[in-house]
């Protein structure tokens, strides 16, 4: 084995551990990066020993398989923040808090709608996150990444992206995050932000299970929205309220297909919030596949809808 395994890999480790929603079996591989240069190597490292590799940065978002990691799994830990006048240069290995508020702490407002969401930046990027109307694409200037095929560190502006709900072009090709650049406003009032996080934060303590869970499992129905509305039972202002928003939670539909607290194994339904599916405590990723596919039969029975997942099934 090469001096880079020796130095920064061990073998046979669990992965459950580094989930948000505490299910995995073990990788062959697993190794820390904390910078780009690490990741580099473990990815040459493992092109060359002809081993699937897997990146994982927070751990949210994504369901491991009981099976485990044939392979090198990488876990990112990059930590860097700058800031400078109205620029943010953070690493992708950074919390959303810790970039939320070291925003603050310099004076500059947009990000507060990521406040209490579980994950990193670069994964947020990845997947453009969003909440209360608001995305990360909003704000974002560039972004740095590794292409994975040719090991080569490269930069593309917000704008080549490409992004939409829930979508960046880093989903379809192999690329990895390595840093953001946001570009934010000054802060009028900033504890009037301050404020608006705690109400964020209180607001999220009351809708999402504390048990763990992988955030949302499937994408809100953006699609045919009038269509799907006719079929809930909603009151006119709710309707108005979607039609508005151009989106309708799939939680509703989950929740008016009968299914929330429904269980499988150690993974249930989450009663507070119908499109979370947590861990209590003994569930397998597999109890966690079976529920999703009852979901969707059920689902696309009762509402003829198709849901389409959010986080990510690892082979």
């Amino acid at each position: 084995m090469s001096k880079f395994f020796e130095k920064k890999c061990k073998k046979n480790v669990e992965l459950a551990p580094y989930t948000t929603f505490k299910i995995g079996g073990l990788a062959d591989y697993f190794c820390v990066a904390k910078n780009a240069d690490d990741l580099v190597e473990a990815a040459k490292f493992a092109k060359e020993k002809g081993l699937n590799y897997y990146i994982l940065s927070g751990g949210s978002n994504v369901l491991i398989p009981d099976e485990g990691f044939r392979g090198l799994v990488i876990k990112v830990k990059s930590s860097k923040l700058k800031v400078q006048s109205d620029l943010v240069d953070v690493d992708a290995g950074v919390g959303l808090g810790q970039l939320v508020n070291a925003c603050l702490e310099n004076g500059l407002c947009g990000l507060e709608f990521l406040a209490g969401i579980p994950g990193t930046v670069g994964g947020s990027v990845y997947g453009n996150a969003g909440a209360y109307g608001k995305e990360i694409k909003d704000y974002l200037m560039s972004v740095r990444y590794l292409d994975l095929d040719k090991l080569e560190i490269k930069e593309v502006l917000s704008d080549d992206l490409k992004f939409r709900y829930r979508y960046s072009e880093f989903c379809n090709k192999n690329r990895f995050i390595l840093s953001v650049k946001f570009r934010l406003d000054r802060c009028d009032n900033v504890e009037k932000s301050r404020s608006e996080i705690k109400r964020i934060l209180m607001d999220r303590r009351e809708r999402i299970p504390e048990e763990p869970s992988a955030g949302c499992i499937f994408k809100n129905i953006m699609d045919n929205v009038v269509g799907v509305l006719e079929k809930l039972e909603l009151s006119e202002e709710d309707k108005k309220k979607y039609l508005d928003y151009n989106k309708v939670p799939v939680a509703i539909l989950i929740d008016q297909a009968g299914l929330k607290g429904k269980q499988v194994g150690g993974a249930r339904v989450s009663k507070k919030h119908a499109n979370f599916i947590i861990n209590k405590g003994e569930a397998k990723a597999e109890d966690v596949i079976k529920l999703i596919n009852l979901i969707k039969d059920t689902v696309k029975n009762k509402f003829g809808v198709e849901l389409k997942l959010e986080i990510v099934l690892l082979d």
